[in-house]
């Protein structure tokens, strides 16, 4: 009897936590959004601003691939003078953690590139995901606007 009951209670709180995490993980990402620092759509056109009296560029192109699902090339253009950079990739439409998206400088293009395929969410059929710059070192380096761009699921 009382094992019947406990496991009726395991069941219900199983199913209380299923139906509230998407909203619970929905909320937080929602956070950075009303931070009042303005976006950039990356799938729209290449997003320019100045950071340090320096120009900086950055595009997004997208390299569907059958196999792995949705590939994305991100290229950074800037005259700073940069010895290392990768990219966060972060969860906007809903939080999903944080993933590194590695950089490789090409000196002869004078920018930066990745190419990385962000994670899949199960949720919703339309991501939003936000790419956060850092330069290893360089604790004074602000990205003054939000890099975001869609991911579809297949």
């Amino acid at each position: 009897m009382i094992r019947g009951v406990v496991v009726v209670l395991v069941l219900i709180g199983m199913l209380t936590v299923i139906s509230v995490a998407p909203k619970w993980l929905m909320g937080l990402s929602e956070d950075g959004a009303e931070s009042g620092q303005p976006s950039c759509n990356l799938m729209e056109g290449t997003c320019a601003w100045e950071a340090d009296g320096t120009p900086w560029q950055a595009s997004l192109t997208r390299q569907s691939d059958e196999e792995s699902g949705e590939r994305f090339h991100l290229t950074v253009n800037t005259s700073a003078e940069i010895e290392r950079m990768h990219g966060i990739l972060r969860g906007e439409s809903m939080y999903l953690g944080e993933y590194p998206v590695l950089m490789n400088q090409n000196q002869a293009a004078g920018g930066w590139q990745g190419t990385f395929t962000p994670p899949v969410c199960t949720v919703q059929d339309v991501m939003v995901w936000r790419i956060d710059l850092e330069i290893p070192g360089n604790t004074q380096f602000r990205q003054p606007q939000r890099l975001l761009f869609e991911a579809h699921r297949n």
